[in-house]
This record gives structure tokens, sequence and C-alpha cells, in this order.
């Protein structure tokens, strides 16, 4: 009885909710943004992490003052000590929320070494600390 009861909980809880759990992770060195990551989001293929995260802009951009966060879906190659981008949306809300201002998909990007002391060098570094050693 235990058993199917736990299985029932497990089957309910993979069904609920598709929506992010957006996890504190750092702050930009000029505290203008703020990096979230979602756990669940984190896929280990290989030497390969996918991982969406998403900035809040807490200073905004005056060329884009409508834009207050963006979501950045990235596989990151932990061997090769390169990135590259997938998706990236821009929300007019913090926290990934209100209206979605822009949304690009990338199926042929390049992979690229990130800038050392970057915020997307910590994203980098961050989803390879979860290929098991």
């Amino acid at each position: 009885m235990k058993k199917i009861f736990l299985i029932m909980m497990l089957m309910f809880s993979l069904t609920v909710s598709a929506e992010p759990i957006w996890i504190f992770a750092d702050k930009s060195p000029d505290n203008k943004i703020t990096y979230f990551y979602d756990m669940a989001s984190i896929i280990v293929k290989g030497n390969i992490v996918s991982m969406t995260s998403m900035w809040n802009y807490e200073v905004v951009d005056p060329a884009f003052p409508e834009i207050k966060s963006t979501t950045w879906l990235m596989q990151h190659d932990c061997v090769n000590k390169k990135s590259r981008l997938l998706v990236a949306t821009a929300f007019t809300d913090e926290t990934a929320t209100g209206d979605i201002f822009d949304t690009a998909k990338y199926d042929d990007s390049s992979w690229v070494t990130k800038v050392p002391n970057s915020l997307g060098y910590f994203e980098f570094t961050f989803a390879c600390s979860f290929l098991k050693k």
C-alpha cells in the first residue's frame, strides 16, 4: 500500500507544474544583474550540461527600457570549455514574468569560450559543477 501511495505521489509531483523555480545564484560585480537558475532544467549528457538561467536587470538598458529580465537556455561543453546559446527570451517584468518582449532561437549557434570573471563564465562553471567526477 505504501509503495502504491509513493508511486502516485511521484506521478502527481511530476505532472503538477512545469513552471521554473528560480534559485538565486549570484549578482554581477557591478550589482546591475541578479542571476538565477532553474534546477529542474539541468540536463547532463556526457560532457554537455544544458541549463536555463534567468537574469533580472536591476538597472535597465536605456535602449530597451521595457526589458526587466531575460531567460537563457544554454549548453555548456565542460571538456572543451565552450558554451552556446539555444534560446533567449526577454520579459517585461522581473523573474521572467509579464509579457514576452521577444524570443530568439539559435538552432546552429557557435560554441564560444566565456570571458573569465564574467556572469557567463560564472554560469559555465556553475553548470559544469553538475558533471559527475
